[in-house]
């Protein structure tokens, strides 16, 4: 039973902290929903590059956080703090460095990815990103330093962190969208609104605040967790070492599977202004679907990092096993529960009936097929947390390319069966991966590398 609770303990802080990192780029869109479709896809395109970029500096992140918790479990609570500084200042240099290159290429970048999207698309799209690509440093900030926290089980500091974040992302976005005016008969104050531009800037001040608060929180100190001086670092090759080898794989693998992800948005672009707002919308709220899986997946991460560092592989596999049961029934449960209430959800974001019923039957498959979902995702989280990411990025690297991309173009576009085969293209990629990760844990293989 106790077991039980550490994992509800860790696991309710990251749902509400998944929740709040998914819903800004929800509440922009609604927000920002009677400016347009155009905008909405708009929207829609440069935050999937971006979720690209996130989750790649989360799969670097990983790295710290594996290294701090099994050292955390060990008890060697130095070598836990000093591998959290080493991620944050090589995550940060590595950020700057990507920031850079990519503002550079901004542009040819664009209209490789979406040069069929409508000119007024495309127009709105620039002017989106050109704001929000100065954000990633500070995301990869807050990422890596909630991911060290959450090594040491401390997954409540995160959770206040992208709350505050979300706040100012709802003032900040509505207020630069539309304007507000107040005026008095001795005091005047207006703010023009400066439509999906003011998206940007709402979106992207909560960010870069987000970071700030990060690093005050480290640079403070909680518990035995401290930054120290922030202006002295010393790089440790041997810890970095230990942190990229786990950190580069998954970082690699996120990079190229979401990257997978905007190449299906290729093609997606052909289908049409409707199936670009349809696709952006339906991930949206599928990925709302799978907060509590996420939460589970960095909980099933963090014990088996601190249960690998204290030698215990029973325990290790213990928990992966439950977390992974856990998992299927919330999920599966939770999205058959919410199919009646789509219809309502879907309002919230267009009107158009071509673009709802497109949403509508993407989510219905979407919810059937949840029942397999977490043996694709949090079981290779918990893999993960025994340092076995390089074969967990290429099982998923292979699903993705062989399934998701050239069978979702085989059946959306080839087939003639729109978004919906695209779709299909990605339930078989689950199918496949999640195969190959039962089979790695009933094997030995996937905790001999123990990285501290």
């Amino acid at each position: 039973m106790l077991f039980h609770k550490d994992v509800m303990n860790l696991a309710i802080p990251v749902m509400v902290e998944q929740f709040c990192i998914l819903i800004m780029g929800f509440l922009n869109s609604i927000i920002a929903s009677s400016l347009g479709k155009e905008v909405v896809s708009a929207i829609g395109m440069i935050d999937s590059f971006n979720i690209v970029i996130i989750y790649a500096f989360s799969g670097l992140a990983i790295g710290g956080t594996v290294l701090v918790a099994q050292f955390y479990g060990r008890k060697e609570r130095n070598l836990s703090n000093e591998s959290g500084k080493q991620i944050l200042y090589i995550g940060t240099f590595i950020s700057i460095l990507i920031t850079i290159i990519i503002g550079y290429y901004e542009h040819t970048i664009l209209y490789f990815l979406y040069n069929e999207a409508e000119p007024c698309v495309m127009e709105n799209a620039i002017s989106f990103w050109e704001i929000t690509i100065f954000t990633y440093p500070f995301i990869a900030i807050e990422l890596i330093i909630c991911g060290i926290f959450r090594g040491v089980g401390n997954t409540k500091l995160p959770m206040f962190i992208n709350i505050i974040m979300n706040m100012l992302n709802i003032l900040l976005s509505y207020t630069f969208i539309y304007g507000v005016q107040f005026h008095t008969q001795e005091y005047s104050f207006e703010i023009t609104g400066l439509g999906i531009v003011g998206a940007a800037l709402g979106i992207g001040i909560s960010r870069i605040i987000g970071g700030l608060l990060a690093i005050a929180f480290y640079a403070h100190g909680i518990g035995f967790l401290k930054i120290g001086n922030p202006f002295y670092f010393r790089p440790n090759l041997d810890l970095i070492k230990k942190i990229f080898s786990v950190g580069i794989p998954a970082a690699i693998e996120a990079l190229l599977f979401n990257g997978g992800k905007i190449i299906t948005q290729i093609y997606i672009v052909s289908l049409g202004t409707e199936a670009i707002a349809a696709n952006y919308i339906a991930i949206y709220i599928s990925a709302m679907l799978n907060i509590p899986g996420n939460a589970l997946g960095v909980v099933a991460t963090t014990m088996v990092a601190q249960s690998i560092g204290k030698r215990n592989i029973a325990k290790a596999k213990e928990n992966v096993i439950y977390i992974l049961k856990l998992a299927t029934a919330c999920l599966t449960i939770f999205a058959l529960t919410c199919i009646p209430f789509y219809p309502g959800v879907v309002l919230w974001y267009t009107r158009d009936l071509v673009i709802t019923k497109m949403v509508l039957d993407l989510l219905i498959m979407n919810s059937a097929f949840m029942v397999v979902w977490a043996i694709s995702f949090v079981l290779p989280a918990g893999l993960k947390g025994a340092g076995d990411a390089t074969y967990t990025m290429i099982i998923s690297l292979l699903g993705m390319w062989i399934f998701r991309i050239f069978g979702g173009y085989l059946l959306g576009i080839k087939l003639g069966f729109g978004i919906e085969g695209v779709w299909m293209g990605m339930f078989v990629d689950w199918l496949f991966r999640g195969s190959f990760y039962i089979k790695r844990l009933a094997g030995t293989a996937w905790y001999k590398h123990n990285i501290c």
